[in-house]
């Protein structure tokens, strides 16, 4: 019952899906299944008709010319028909593509629009990003759903149809070719569900033998395996993997061939009695050679609707599943997005006050009573451990997740109180994971404030600050290039180094009064540090700024320096007052600066 519910839910969750895209598009379905219904149908009785004016046994004392006449009335129209049908299909199939694109389109467009509003947090979880990751594979399903509604309707009516036909032959032929099917649609569903638990339980197998052979074509392993001579153990366990795979593999095969050969011994004893039947029936006299190959298609029409309808439940169970795992990502709420509609000052104090904070699904805290405050223009310098919580400080800060304990104040105010999307243009921030976009070197840049994608003076200041203007200025095309050559064959292909100046132009370009700087020098040589932070330490005069650096020499410039160590500030004060101190950040320098001594 669970199992009825569940389906009926998602089948109805896709129709409303795709009434979206299109109101019209079951209304044309449905008249374009009804025509062709009625048009196969007819042509069978057409059919019928013809056999049968040619073989009863006054043709030869009627009029040739009547009889041949009528024939030839009934062919010419079977023609039209048939060429009717064929037209039809061919609109159909139209029909089906346009909508097609336009569901593609819709459903990608929703699955975009969803994952964006979707907190961080839900691409934390490796459940999530899993579901995610389907979602992106799966989103056309509920199309599928609606093809599974008009498949399904077709073989119902196909099947009534056929078995009130059918039964004009006789009245039990129906119920004996319906039961003597059931072997046939039980084995198809058996060999379906053997195919799927095959491919999930022994999939490890077959991703090693995959594994295996990749190690000889590796350029980075081939070498290795020819020095160690470790071919041979590799293609012995390539030899094993594939012996476990290939027994069960053979074994399902032979339950599969067992069951499929009983189900058609049922369904040609079914066939047998229609035949038999048939063949009676004509030497009756009670119906014609017409009659015969009329009951035939009748047969076929009837065991393809009956077994296509279950076969489309089998395969419509699997759809299902997938839609069920769509839905966990198109229904996902977001809750940190809820924001209030306070709108901060423009140049706030933030203060943690004692913060705690665990990632979704981790069994450790993060943070933990974690307190500080950034005043207003104030420089301050994050330091410590890979793991400290570095960039998790960034991403409370910038609203990405909620506190776990504690509150993060924005000039005395819970941050939970503004307009998110104000809190968030408080920032500039060069992420440690940023992103390199396959767009122009003026759309990457204005990525951080898009209202003045044309301001090409500002782009071009921000690309001087940041001194990627140094190896852009000779281009043809200068910040209209595009980057890379995903889309443009003739695109620039860029160093580590370069592309974080471009990052860092673009958390310039931004002009926000709190600047983040999370490893910014990660990828650039010393004098391309030097030079970065000193343009920093010019730029940051009359805002905030927060820098995270394990090139602590570069913390010198931050008025105040918050040395983090197991999700706590352990240390606090300038650099020379820490360094007096002798206590972490005192060590932690020293030791950075040994290796220049």
């Amino acid at each position: 019952m669970e199992y009825c519910r569940k389906f009926a839910d998602n089948f109805l969750y896709s129709a409303r899906l795709i009434r979206k895209v299109s109101k019209g598009y079951f209304a044309g379905r449905l008249v374009l299944l009804m025509a062709g219904l009625f048009l196969d149908y007819g042509l069978l009785f057409l059919w019928r008709d013809i056999l049968n004016r040619l073989t009863v046994n006054d043709v030869l004392s009627s009029d040739v010319t009547t009889v041949f006449r009528g024939i030839l009335m009934l062919v010419g129209l079977y023609a039209a028909l048939t060429l009717v049908r064929k037209l039809l299909a061919s609109i159909g199939n139209i029909f089906m593509y346009r909508f097609q694109d336009e569901i593609s389109y819709f459903l990608d467009s929703v699955l975009i629009d969803k994952t964006a509003d979707c907190d961080i947090s839900f691409f934390d979880s490796p459940d999530a990003r899993f579901t995610l990751k389907l979602s992106e594979i799966y989103i056309h399903n509920p199309q599928s759903m609606a093809e599974f509604f008009f498949g399904f309707l077709d073989c119902v009516t196909n099947l009534t149809a056929s078995v009130v036909l059918l039964c004009s032959l006789h009245p039990v032929l129906a119920p004996v070719i319906l039961l003597t099917s059931i072997p046939a649609i039980a084995a198809d569903y058996r060999a379906r569900k053997s195919d799927r638990d095959f491919d999930r339980d022994y999939r490890i197998y077959d991703e090693k033998m995959e594994g295996y052979c990749d190690y000889f074509f590796d350029e980075d392993s081939r070498n290795e395996i020819r020095l160690n001579n470790s071919g041979a153990y590799i293609m012995k366990l390539y030899n094993e993997a594939y012996g476990v795979w290939d027994a069960e593999r053979s074994a399902r095969d032979k339950r599969k061939f067992c069951g499929d050969a009983a189900g058609k011994i049922m369904l040609f004893a079914g066939e047998a009695v229609m035949y038999l039947t048939a063949v009676i029936r004509l030497i009756e006299g009670a119906i014609g050679i017409g009659d015969v190959t009329y009951y035939v298609s009748l047969l076929t029409s009837f065991r393809g609707a009956y077994m296509g309808m279950f076969s489309l439940f089998v395969e419509y169970d699997d759809v299902s599943e997938k839609v069920s795992r769509i839905r966990e990502v198109l229904d996902k709420e977001p809750v940190v997005e809820k924001g209030g509609e306070a709108v901060p000052l423009p140049l706030p104090e933030i203060c943690f006050e004692d913060v705690s904070f665990r990632y979704p699904g981790a069994k450790t805290d993060v943070l933990s009573h974690c307190s500080f405050t950034i005043h207003r223009g104030e420089t301050v310098g994050l330091v410590g451990l890979n793991g400290a919580g570095k960039s998790t400080i960034l991403k409370l800060m910038c609203r990405f997740y909620d506190p776990t304990g504690g509150r993060i104040l924005i000039d005395e105010k819970d941050a939970r109180e503004y307009d998110i999307v104000s809190l968030r243009e408080l920032f500039g921030v060069l992420f440690q994971d940023y992103v390199n976009y396959s767009f122009t070197l003026r759309e990457n840049v204005a990525m951080s404030d898009l209202s003045r994608m044309e301001d090409t003076a500002a782009i071009i200041e921000a690309c001087q600050k940041s001194r990627a203007y140094d190896f852009i200025s000779g281009w043809e095309k200068g910040i209209d290039e595009n980057m890379t050559r995903r889309f443009d064959p003739e695109g620039k292909e860029l160093s580590g180094g370069q592309w974080q100046r471009v990052a860092l132009a673009r958390a310039f370009f931004r002009d926000a009064p709190v600047i983040f700087l999370d490893e910014p020098s990660a990828s650039l040589d010393p004098v391309a540090e030097e030079e970065i932070f000193q343009e920093f330490a010019r730029l940051s005069g009359g805002k905030s700024a927060v820098l995270i650096s394990h090139r602590l020499s570069s913390i010198t410039l931050a008025d105040r320096v918050l040395v983090l160590e197991d999700g706590q500030i352990v240390e606090e004060g300038s650099h020379d007052e820490l360094m007096e101190k002798g206590g972490r950040y005192a060590y932690l320098f020293g030791l950075q600066a040994g290796k220049y001594m």
